[in-house]
């Protein structure tokens, strides 16, 4: 019985001819590659995201330093930005020298415009995450500015902090430019797409 399922092509499911054997051969290499492109995908978005995310710890901890700064606190997180920072300083020494009602009224001001620059970061931290690859360039860029200020400024702790965070936002961008190449160049079946085109 056995002999004969193996011999009789009309019981055979799996026919022997070289051309059979070629066809499951090309389906199961493609099925591979398939999966291995899943697999880099995936990779590589998660590292994208990851790197754009920092913008949203900028973000937290410049409003943070803000909020602080506002109530007359003397303790600051590094990990915000150092132009927040000096609004914050200006505001306050302002607020100081002007007396309470005025001083008060630049204080919330100072306060407002460190808000809007932590929005910034909110939004390029949510663009980058998506794919939006010019976005998290510019962010880079408005990152490195600001590590140049600390740098003027005498603040190497912020600096040091800034150089590591950079590594992940240049890493992300590099993500995202491997993303592009595989989603440009599939090797067959339907293109797998988790960022959007920057």
């Amino acid at each position: 019985m056995s002999d004969q399922f193996e011999t009789n092509p009309s019981i055979n499911p799996y026919p022997q001819d070289s051309a059979g054997v070629q066809l499951i051969s090309e389906q199961n290499r493609l099925s591979r590659e398939e999966l291995i492109l899943m697999q880099q995908q995936r990779k590589f978005q998660k590292c994208a995201v990851d790197g754009a995310r920092w913008f949203y710890w900028i973000a937290g901890l410049s409003i943070v330093n803000s909020i602080i700064s506002l109530f007359n606190g003397d303790m600051v997180f590094m990990f915000g930005l150092g132009i927040s920072q000096l609004i914050d300083a200006i505001a306050f020494y302002g607020a100081e020298e002007v007396g309470s009602e005025t001083g008060l009224i630049i204080k919330i001001v100072g306060f407002i415009v460190s808000l809007v620059i932590a929005g910034i970061c909110f939004l390029i931290g949510y663009f980058g995450s998506i794919g939006k690859k010019w976005v998290l360039l510019a962010g880079i860029v408005l990152y490195g500015i600001d590590l140049l200020f600390c740098l003027i400024a005498g603040a190497y702790l912020d600096v040091l902090f800034h150089l590591f965070v950079l590594f992940f936002l240049i890493r992300g961008v590099s993500a995202i430019n491997n993303l592009q190449k595989l989603n440009s160049q599939p090797p067959s079946g339907d293109r797998i797409v988790p960022l959007h085109s920057a």
